[in-house]
């Protein structure tokens, strides 16, 4: 139901962590129940993406949040994801949909677009061509209640909150460094963590970039630079700018040298200044984690 979801309040209420950790989660439940399908099916299966407009506003915010936010979380997602749905089909299509349809393709794989199938007026008779009745809310043309015999099936389907989006975690106050990255470059820190030791991380940025994180085991020297040969323990992934602080906890894999690599590739002029902190949390205290080297690469 993206009509419904207050779009300004989430981007400006969102941290990126914790939000692509739970929409990760959705996409391994689907994935585990496609599965389980295709086990007793013994045939290929995929799942149906039904997208409701309705109550979408056009609004220069929202082209601003589509082509920013919505483009790299969403973008990062069909990309992992590539097969897990067969279709996908939006309803309550409002008149300006050309414009969404605009901004959104750049960051939908061209595979995806196939499968987009952009329903009419009469969208209730229609979807029943991808999606079985018993399968589907009675709201959205389908026989399916749920157990209080909801027509919407709300104890199932989640209802986005009305505006205002409600706010987040607070964050704890702290510090933050500043690591610049300069335009079509990385800059890489290098840390040296034990295994099974807990960080905790906040990061700010008002500009978009990249960031992964590299291990090498303690038989490697710090300085001996060779990315391909190095293991990548936390997945890398484009970063939106966004106002608000971001915030995760991570326990670290083995013991040995971990590289974090800040990307700024696309910029041409502008570098990227990524404000940062990393705590190392301990039984007796928590203490900032220092890089032991600092490069560009």
């Amino acid at each position: 139901m993206v009509g419904r979801i207050d779009i300004y309040g989430l981007v400006n209420s969102v941290q990126t962590t914790p939000f692509m950790k739970n929409r990760f989660r959705i996409m391994e439940r689907i994935l585990r129940h496609i599965n389980r399908m295709e086990e007793e099916s013994k045939r290929i299966s995929g799942g149906v993406f039904v997208v409701d407009l309705e109550g979408l506003q056009l609004q220069t915010s929202l082209v601003n949040i589509l082509r920013g936010p919505y483009r790299i979380m969403w973008g990062t997602l069909l990309e992992q994801y590539p097969e897990i749905f067969s279709k996908i089909v939006v309803v309550n299509v409002p008149k300006f949909i050309n414009i969404v349809w605009t901004v959104c393709m750049p960051f939908i794989t061209e595979e995806y677009r196939s499968k987009i199938i952009i329903t009419s007026e009469k969208w209730r008779q229609e979807i029943l061509e991808h999606i079985d009745a018993e399968c589907l809310p009675v709201y959205y043309g389908g026989t399916m209640t749920d157990e209080y015999g909801d027509e919407r099936c709300r104890s199932l389907i989640a209802i986005p909150p009305p505006p205002p989006f409600p706010r987040f975690k607070a964050i704890p106050s702290v510090e933050l460094d500043v690591v610049f990255v300069p335009a079509g470059g990385r800059t890489v820190q290098v840390y040296n963590f034990e295994k099974d030791s807990r960080l905790e991380i906040f990061m700010h940025h008002d500009q978009e970039f990249t960031m992964v994180v590299l291990y090498s085991d303690e038989g490697n020297k710090e300085n001996d630079w060779n990315e391909e040969e190095l293991q990548e323990v936390y997945a890398g992934c484009e970063r939106p700018a966004l106002i608000t602080i971001d915030h995760w906890k991570w326990t670290v894999p083995y013991t040995g040298f971990y590289y974090f690599c800040y990307g700024n590739e696309k910029a041409w002029f502008k570098s990227v200044a990524v404000e940062y902190r990393i705590v190392s949390i301990t039984g007796v205290g928590n203490s900032k984690a220092e890089p032991i080297r600092e490069f560009s690469a």
